[in-house]
């Protein structure tokens, strides 16, 4: 065969080997075809090494704990899930119900952890026990053996205990000894200690009860009574089955949960209630202890969720108000509020059309407002209280991109002096170590699924912790042919105000033939379609098969 008959017939096969088209089959089996990325990213307390879990290449859903380590650049396996539980797992009713709210449900072995504030043990459930991972020694150790199912754990500020649920009650275990202790006692049947209701879990990004002191002393949480919330039936959509389930759902206007806030001292063993006032008909979706320990803030929203109280309990029980914010529409939650050390805070409000912070003291007075414009926060990602920066994510150049920022919490800083760090156009997740050195940059656009980037804050790189790049080894290679780049464009409405829009079209497009449309949209807020950002592979698979994919 002639050299040029070879180079041909390579180049077809290569070009063959690129030009696949998607099955549905193939979108959600293994190994995904959008690489492996790095979920729950961590840093550890000392900043020495990256922590994540990733699912196995042969099974995309069973998540294992791994590290990376940032002065030598090993990355390796920490924790198998598979050698710890061989046989997989069975989950109780309500941590079904637990990870459906959180949209994890499919996900198997280990698929959450968190530090001990000294760095030196991460803790972890599996299979409904609770086990802690030694750094020292790479010994695991299993901390509860019960028939019942433990959720919602956490490391104790200060590392002695861990805290979690069991049978609607709030248990602690101490690490050393082993020996575990009941804090609540009347849970049980529609009345939960320490769990998140059902609206705070699937519409108030909130799905836990309670929070330790930062002292360790106590522990501040919530008590939901479900009993006069009628009970509904609904269907739970498994991968092989379908079932109907009985669920108590406050649907609208109907009745809601009745909801008490307590305080628990652990070395005095009492519980104290704070007043929430006279209506029984409110939300609490946030809860959290200012930095000395001794003052308790909660959020109260009313039921209409057009006002919202941000109050201050001291534990003799006095409460105040420190601010409101009302709307006449509603009021959208966030979790940007940062008790700095000088009694002040920064919080977070829509009230100017635009999701800005405001610097406020702890008695309610606005000091200033930190950011300003046409354009929104998505988040505070850190503060540096010694240099007096504060790190947010925003939307400032476009609408349909993330990226980050930095400004000066100076007082006589001008706020209008706001710096980008993040460059590459796309869609930056962060995660911001706890002392504001360093952060992890989860990046993608529509055409590059995520890769994960080690930074400086400053943002020179220092690493690439993930390189998710399609090359020929990557699991999308063979459809890279086919894949659909996707436009973005603007709509104006009769008012004036500008819709981002973004549209995908079928392969071979025609101007002058029609196409089936597939509209790509979600109702609800938070949840923006229109971004720069790797999508959803159906969208493929429906512009190859002829579809305009719009959204």
């Amino acid at each position: 065969m002639s050299n040029m008959k070879i180079l041909l017939l390579t180049l077809l096969i290569m070009n063959t080997a690129q030009a696949r088209d998607l099955s549905i089959e193939r979108i959600f089996s293994s190994p995904s075809l959008s690489g492996v990325p790095m979920r729950s990213v961590a840093f550890s307390p000392d900043g020495e090494r990256v922590t994540f879990l990733q699912g196995k290449a042969q099974d995309k859903d069973q998540f294992d704990l791994w590290q990376y380590h940032i002065k030598t650049g090993k990355k390796q396996i920490l924790v198998d899930s598979k050698v710890l539980q061989p046989d997989g797992e069975q989950l109780s009713a309500e941590e079904k119900a637990r990870r459906e709210r959180q949209r994890t449900a499919s996900f198997k072995g280990i698929v959450e952890y968190s530090w001990s504030k000294d760095g030196s043990q991460i803790l972890f459930p599996l299979s409904g026990n609770l086990f802690v991972y030694k750094l020292q020694d790479g010994s695991v150790q299993q901390i509860t053996d019960s028939e019942d199912f433990d959720t919602d754990a956490r490391f104790s500020p200060a590392g002695q205990y861990v805290s979690f649920i069991r049978q609607q009650n709030i248990y602690v275990v101490n690490i050393a000894t082993k020996q575990s202790k009941q804090l609540t006692f009347d849970g049980k049947d529609t009345l939960k200690n320490g769990m998140a209701e059902f609206v705070a879990q699937e519409e108030m990004d909130r799905d836990t009860g309670y929070w330790w002191s930062k002292d360790e002393e106590k522990i501040a949480y919530l008590q939901v009574d479900e009993s006069s919330v009628a009970i509904t039936q609904r269907y739970e959509i498994n991968a092989d089955t379908i079932e109907i389930v009985q669920q108590r759902y406050p649907y609208t206007g109907a009745a809601n949960v009745i909801i008490k806030l307590a305080i628990y001292n652990l070395a005095e063993g009492t519980t104290q209630w704070l007043d929430l006032g006279d209506d029984t008909d409110i939300y609490i979706p946030r809860v959290k202890w200012l930095n000395d320990s001794q003052t308790l803030s909660y959020q109260l929203q009313s039921r209409n969720q057009q006002n919202l109280k941000l109050r201050f309990s001291d534990l003799a029980g006095n409460t105040r108000t420190v601010l409101e914010e009302n709307s006449n529409s509603w009021l959208n939650l966030h979790h940007d509020l940062y008790f700095l050390d000088d009694d002040t805070f920064i919080w977070a409000s829509e009230r100017d059309g635009y999701k800005h912070l405001y610097h406020y003291n702890n008695n309610g007075q606005l000091l200033r407002q930190l950011s300003h414009g046409q354009w929104v926060v998505d988040e505070i990602e850190a503060i540096d209280a010694d240099k007096q920066l504060i790190y947010y994510t925003a939307s400032k150049e476009s609408a349909i991109e993330k990226h980050l920022y930095v400004q000066s919490l100076q007082a006589d800083a001008d706020t209008e002096t706001v710096n980008k760090i993040t460059k590459k156009s796309g869609w930056h997740d962060i995660k911001m170590d706890d002392t504001a050195q360093f952060y992890i940059d989860n990046w993608s656009d529509r055409d590059h699924p995520q890769s994960s980037y080690l930074y400086a804050a400053d943002g020179t790189l220092l690493t690439t912790l993930n390189d998710n790049s399609i090359d020929k080894d990557h699991p999308y290679y063979p459809y890279l042919n086919s894949h659909q780049k996707t436009r973005f464009g603007q709509l104006k409405t009769d008012e004036g105000q500008a819709l981002h829009y973004r549209i995908t079209l079928p392969k071979n497009f025609d101007e002058s033939t029609k196409y089936p449309v597939f509209l790509y949209t979600y109702g609800g807020p938070h949840a923006q379609m229109v971004t720069n950002s790797w999508g959803r592979l159906i969208e493929q698979y429906m512009a190859q098969q002829g579809f305009i994919v719009f959204a």
